[in-house]
């Protein structure tokens, strides 16, 4: 999971798939163009350097988003459609992750999400299903953007774009790209909207993957608020995932705790 670094064409349409919730309305669909085989050029704007730099400060600093090598997140996830909502789960370290949904009041996980040491899979009532990696390399976990741009920052694999003012002119638009394969470039484009005045995330529109193409992909928003801080870490403790400008559903952290977690805990599933 490139963290950098949310789901099968997001969680929620995931669960949609296999009957968990009701279909959201169908997102905006884009094609991307095919690219030769030679490894993507990185390129870091100057200004857009400088914009990142300065959010990473907003966000906590390099030294406190450095030291976070693991984290637990447990979030209730709201569907705007029918109001229904579910607990989440999120578990990372480095790459590795482990998502489960839970409906309310269940001990068991309706669904588990798990990097696999490389062998990422998604595990419902039957037995597990492998998810391609043009899919979690897509992936986003809401909550921890802040890490998520300190890591870009400091990958020298990510080309970082300044793409100007935003339309009303109260942010300021970057682009991240992960140049690291031809595949990345091709499905990890994130584009940032940062507060002029606090510097902190607002949005981020990322591509979100079915399994089967790397070719067709929906343009999907988050957006940001309540931000508080938690062991020096700004966190948005409430985000909303956007299909065009309509909100399909909501999450609000209820916990997060930055603590080591067991690699086991990361295995295949079967």
């Amino acid at each position: 999971m490139s963290f950098q670094s949310h789901r099968w064409t997001s969680v929620l349409l995931v669960l949609c798939v296999i009957g968990i919730c009701a279909a959201p309305a169908a997102p905006q669909v884009a094609s991307t163009s095919a690219r030769q085989p030679s490894l993507p050029l990185v390129v870091r704007d100057p200004g857009a350097i400088t914009l990142l730099q300065g959010s990473i400060v907003a966000l906590g600093g390099l030294a406190a988003l450095r030291a976070v090598s693991a984290w637990t997140i447990d979030s209730t996830v709201t569907s705007t459609r029918d109001s229904t909502s579910h607990a989440v789960r999120y578990e990372v370290s480095g790459d590795e992750f482990r998502i489960e949904h839970k409906a309310p009041g269940a001990s068991a996980p309706m669904v588990t999400f798990t990097s696999g040491h490389g062998r990422a899979s998604i595990k419902g009532q039957g037995g597990a299903t492998r998810i391609p990696p043009h899919v979690t390399h897509a992936w986003i976990v809401s909550p921890m953007i802040a890490q998520m741009l300190q890591r870009q920052l400091d990958s020298a694999h990510f080309s970082i774009s300044d793409k100007g003012p935003s339309p009303d002119g109260t942010q300021e638009i970057i682009q991240t790209v992960n140049e690291a394969s031809t595949l990345d470039h091709m499905v990890t484009p994130q584009t940032w909207y940062i507060d002029k005045t606090t510097l902190l995330p607002a949005k981020i529109i990322v591509h979100e993957y079915g399994p089967n193409s790397t070719r067709i992909f929906a343009q999907i928003g988050w957006t940001f608020a309540d931000y508080r801080p938690v062991s020096g870490v700004m966190v948005p403790f409430t985000t909303a995932r956007l299909l065009g400008d309509t909100v399909a559903e909501t999450t609000v952290v209820n916990r997060i705790e930055f603590k080591a977690i067991s690699d086991d805990h990361f295995a295949p599933q079967q």
